[in-house]
């Protein structure tokens, strides 16, 4: 799925696992995306953690993310966004 602006729409309201490696570890958040119009930042995908820790939430901010999305079902979820340093 390439990085446009539907892309990120298209994660609202959808089950969300965000996989994170960086320096040989991965982390993993799983969660509820809500996208929305800012009127500073423009598109925003957040995404609510559903685990460990309801309290964090990542700001995927269109213009600026350069992740990849991938479906996510064998995670669970509807979509996988990775990230990687």
């Amino acid at each position: 799925m390439p990085n446009s602006t539907a892309a990120l729409a298209r994660l609202n309201q959808r089950r969300v696992a965000v996989q994170i490696l960086s320096r040989g570890r991965e982390h993993m958040l799983v969660g509820s995306g809500d996208y929305q119009i800012d009127p500073d930042l423009g598109g925003v995908l957040r995404v609510h953690s559903d685990e460990t820790d309801p309290d964090v939430e990542l700001l995927f901010i269109e213009d600026a993310w350069n992740g990849e999305i991938r479906r996510g079902h064998g995670l669970g979820c509807d979509f996988l966004i990775r990230l990687a340093d």
